[in-house]
């Protein structure tokens, strides 16, 4: 071996000397077989301008003679083809997108939900009723919000018993200078009076104004009342009870009730303001509110609603007519206890 060159020394060279060497053999170029498909085009391929080979539609050049599939036409399938696919259970070619359908199994779900909840409120009568008081209690509600008040002028008013020169018509007169009391003295526990509407309505509210007088000092002269029992009716006689309080002081009071179908109202006196010995419970006008009336509010050729002391004969003469509302001078016209 040259240790030049590092080439081995051999008989035909000795010196070990590199010699020239010819070129080989040029390798062979591999070539990737791409098997062409044959077939026929199928429903959807995009049809070569050029060849005529079938290739699909993400193509952009055709697969057999690559041209531009820019000019090719997409085959489309015939009806005929589609339904005998359909009926040999064949998948859809390439490039047909059937229809979407939506489910029914949701709808069926929810008709056979809302049927055996309406079979099971039409068998079992108790379940109907919770539900309907709720119903009623919101519509109510949503009513009154939006409802108008209108006073109401009861037909009738009654007493358990009456003080002397009292009398419980007095109490929808329409004037707050003469006023009711019962028989009993202060607290007069049991005592009740009661009105009579002219049919029945939806009571919002009871405007009750206490006392024998507006004036201050003749309004502490006398007790006054401080706990009610409400009961009111419809006319088969259902009874609604609420317990509501008055505020002491003079002037309306107003005390909301929210009771339906109401046809006569009776307060029960539970407790009063003051309970000496010798005073007496007094009630100087009782007034009720319901929502939308239908009955209007009468009126006097004068333009003064009845019920008001100008068409009253029990009023004595010489008092200014009164509204309810309104106020009267104090001393003018205020009767006393047993006076």
């Amino acid at each position: 071996m040259n240790p030049v060159t590092g080439v081995p020394t051999t008989a035909a060279n000795p010196d070990g000397v590199p010699a020239a060497v010819q070129p080989g053999v040029a390798a062979q170029r591999r070539h990737r077989d791409l098997a062409i498909d044959d077939d026929q085009p199928q429903p959807g391929d995009v049809l070569c301008p050029f060849c005529g080979k079938g290739n699909p539609q993400a193509r952009r050049f055709c697969r057999s003679c690559g041209e531009s599939l820019a000019d090719g036409q997409v085959v489309k399938i015939g009806m005929l083809r589609k339904v005998g696919n359909k009926v040999r259970g064949k998948p859809p070619a390439a490039g047909y997108r059937p229809p979407r359908r939506r489910s029914v199994r949701p709808l069926l779900l929810i008709i056979g939900v809302l049927s055996f909840v309406f079979l099971l409120f039409a068998a079992v009568p108790s379940l109907r009723a919770p539900v309907g008081d709720r119903y009623d209690r919101t519509k109510n509600a949503i009513q009154d919000r939006f409802g108008k008040p209108t006073p109401v002028i009861p037909k009738a008013a009654r007493a358990s018993s009456s003080a002397k020169d009292t009398d419980p018509t007095k109490l929808i007169d329409g004037a707050n200078n003469t006023y009711w009391a019962p028989a009993t003295e202060s607290p007069a526990v049991g005592e009740w009076l009661e009105l009579e509407l002219q049919q029945p309505e939806r009571v919002l509210e009871l405007i009750i104004t206490p006392g024998v007088a507006v004036d201050e000092k003749k309004f502490r002269e006398q007790s006054r009342p401080n706990t009610l029992e409400v009961i009111a009716k419809d006319r088969e006689g259902r009874e609604t009870r609420k317990t509501i309080k008055v505020n002491d002081g003079s002037g309306p009071k107003n005390v909301t009730i929210k009771i339906s179908n109401v046809y006569t109202i009776r307060l029960v006196i539970k407790a009063a303001y003051d309970p000496k010995p010798g005073r007496q419970v007094a009630f100087a006008e009782v007034e009720v509110v319901a929502r939308n009336s239908s009955i209007p509010k009468p009126k006097t050729p004068t333009g003064v609603p009845t019920g008001t002391p100008s068409n009253l004969p029990d009023v004595p003469p010489g008092l200014q007519p009164q509204v309810p509302g309104r106020v009267v001078p104090p001393g003018v016209g205020v009767p006393r206890v047993g006076g």
